[in-house]
């Protein structure tokens, strides 16, 4: 599968006879499926990197072994209710543009709502704030061009929503994978699971003081970065941590763990401002 996407499909599917193909998505929606082609950019600047869609691979497959079968396995696992603030969503969509906006407030009054997730988990810079995603990253098999391969394996890269259960994550994929003959294994390394840490008052006013020094008149709003930071060890030993960043860039200007990972020089005087009043505040 993995050489059907970067070379011709009738390069490795055969020409006749059953042969199946699944392709895991970061979310559930066929039309806009996204195969994790992000390369070193990310939210919406990495759009003109995906390998998209579903169509296209199902023709080019179809167009080698018409018989052959292509599966869709979502990566979508809803979200863990009891971590999601409604007010803060409700608060977040005021600067969201409208289709967005309603979807992220009907999220808010029901975080089931399958028209809002849809609408959500279609958009790169809300799908990992929803719940967790699964996307395959690295596929490798067989030893040599002219050997049949023996053995084949997937890495599937999990950015898990807060109290998410990795082994939960696991018996999912298992499931959606339902094939008795794949292995699913965790291979997780440096990493531990922990829960959300609760919004405490005295962190949230002594964010809000410093921001307004630094960028007088900007609402504050919680909101989650969907990936990890060192605060969850803090986290796993039972210390409230959290993220303070004063950094603001467009989604394009975003080249996280990129060779080209930057930030605007315009968020260095302000960014100084607003820790020297935050850890002022916090030291207290």
């Amino acid at each position: 599968m993995a050489r059907s996407i970067w070379r011709r499909a009738s390069d490795s599917v055969p020409a006749s006879g059953a042969f199946r193909v699944a392709v895991m998505g970061s979310y559930a929606d066929p039309v806009a499926m996204d195969l994790g082609g992000y390369s070193s950019i990310q939210a919406s600047a990495g759009i003109a990197n995906e390998v998209s869609a579903l169509d296209g691979l199902k023709a080019a497959i179809h167009s080698a072994n018409p018989s052959a079968t292509v599966d869709l396995l979502p990566g979508i696992v809803p979200g863990a209710v009891d971590t999601v603030d409604p007010a803060a969503v409700v608060k977040a969509a005021q600067y969201e543009k409208p289709e967005i906006a309603a979807a992220m407030k009907a999220f808010a009054a029901n975080p089931a709502d399958r028209n809002a997730i849809e609408t959500l988990a279609a958009d790169p810079a809300h799908v990992g704030q929803i719940g967790t995603t699964c996307v395959a990253t690295m596929i490798a098999g067989g030893h040599a061009q002219n050997a049949l391969p023996q053995r084949a394996t997937a890495n599937i890269n999990c950015r898990i929503f807060p109290g998410h259960k990795p082994a939960d994550i696991l018996a999912e994929l298992s499931r959606v994978i339902g094939d008795p003959a794949v292995h699913v294994q965790d291979v997780t390394e440096g990493s531990v699971a922990n829960d959300a840490s609760p919004m405490r008052p005295d962190f949230v006013s002594a964010v809000e003081a410093a921001m307004a020094l630094a960028y007088p008149g900007v609402p504050v709003f919680p909101s989650m970065a969907s990936g990890a930071s060192d605060s969850m060890w803090f986290r796993y030993r039972g210390v409230p941590s959290y993220g303070a960043s004063p950094v603001f860039m467009k989604s394009s200007d975003d080249f996280s763990h990129g060779l080209n990972e930057r930030i605007p020089v315009a968020n260095i005087a302000p960014g100084i401002t607003y820790y020297v009043s935050l850890l002022g505040a916090l030291a207290k």
